[in-house]
């Protein structure tokens, strides 16, 4: 079977995407296209609108081209943003089409109507099924060969890995606040670029002091913090309503402590998360802070349990087979 992926490379998930099929004995094709979007199209700025418009014919022109040398089975979009209507048509006339929203509908840059064209459709948020009827939910996962358990030596009390979305800061303050009065060790990492702006600064004091690295780090270095963290801590992005992030997936694959929020579909997709790694609240938060940190050794029975979940049910290996699984389905539809 041929699967062709293609995506923009801010999304380090395309290999591993790309390797859960081959592990599904599939060939294959990865297309890296520039980090743009169909709706520039639509801008005002005539010489921006120009640039924009050459820059998109001619990624959805190479694109055509590969995929029809190519001759895929499947053609697999990550959020899809840089496709133009007549790219899709043409792609459904070769091949099984499918997009997979990685963030939230409502962020994506892709008319509703282009996404509706495509035979398969899903969605990381389960409440998006309600703007895109026909999506399927299909969670995040993990690459085990990429987060797993590293003997090396706890640097940091807590820690968190993620952008600076305007929407975690105050929370990551109070954080930074907390372990202040604790006496605790907390290190931020992440594209904080928000920080250019002194007001942003001398809003949020202790959470810019806790910054130790302020850019996008790759997954190898994630892997790395994880590991050297006694409880790392998971503040979804807004867009995650109910649904979760890879983080929930990465750290427990590098068996390592985790508080996340407590959210809705944990209990029908993840169950086996122990209530002592959620939270609902700030206050539960600097509690559970305080209980993990007695004796952190004390969960490592916990943390194995849930790495073999996870390699067992969360792998980019078994997302792919059910993608394989449901393109068999379309495909009986369409012959």
């Amino acid at each position: 079977m041929k699967v062709f992926i293609s995506g923009h490379p801010l999304y380090n998930y395309l290999d591993s995407i790309a390797e859960g099929f081959r592990q599904n004995d599939c060939n294959v094709k990865i297309f890296k296209h520039k980090n743009t979007n169909v709706l520039k199209l639509l801008q005002r700025n005539y010489l921006k609108k120009i640039k924009s418009k050459f820059e998109i014919n001619k990624i959805n022109k190479n694109l055509q081209k590969e995929v029809k040398e190519f001759n895929p089975d499947i053609f697999l979009a990550i959020n899809g943003e840089v496709l133009l209507k007549q790219t899709i048509q043409f792609i459904n006339k070769i091949s099984v089409s499918a997009l997979w929203v990685v963030d939230g509908v409502s962020n994506i840059k892709l008319p509703l109507q282009s996404m509706e064209l495509f035979h398969l459709q899903f969605i990381f948020e389960p409440t998006d099924k309600k703007t895109l009827k026909n999506a399927i939910y299909l969670p995040y996962a993990c690459q085990p060969s990429i987060y797993f358990k590293q003997k090396l030596k706890k640097k940091y009390d807590i820690s968190f890995v993620g952008s600076g979305h305007i929407d975690r800061l105050e929370i990551l303050n109070q954080i930074a606040e907390f372990c202040e009065k604790q006496t605790l060790i907390f290190a931020v990492f992440g594209p904080f670029n928000i920080f250019k702006d002194k007001s942003i600064i001398n809003k949020y004091p202790a959470l810019y002091k806790s910054i130790k690295i302020n850019e996008k780090l790759d997954p190898k270095q994630v892997n790395t913090i994880y590991n050297e963290t006694i409880i790392n801590i998971n503040i979804h992005h807004s867009q995650s309503k109910e649904g979760i992030n890879p983080r929930v997936f990465e750290i427990f694959c590098s068996k390592n402590l985790q508080l996340l929020e407590n959210k809705i579909i944990l209990k029908k997709i993840f169950p086996e998360i122990p209530s002592i790694f959620k939270y609902n609240n700030l206050p539960e938060l600097f509690e559970k802070i305080q209980i993990l940190l007695l004796d952190a050794n004390k969960y490592n029975e916990k943390l194995d349990f849930l790495h073999a979940t996870i390699k067992k049910k969360h792998t980019f290996l078994n997302r792919a087979f059910k993608i394989i699984e449901l393109y068999e389905k379309e495909k009986q539809c369409l012959s």
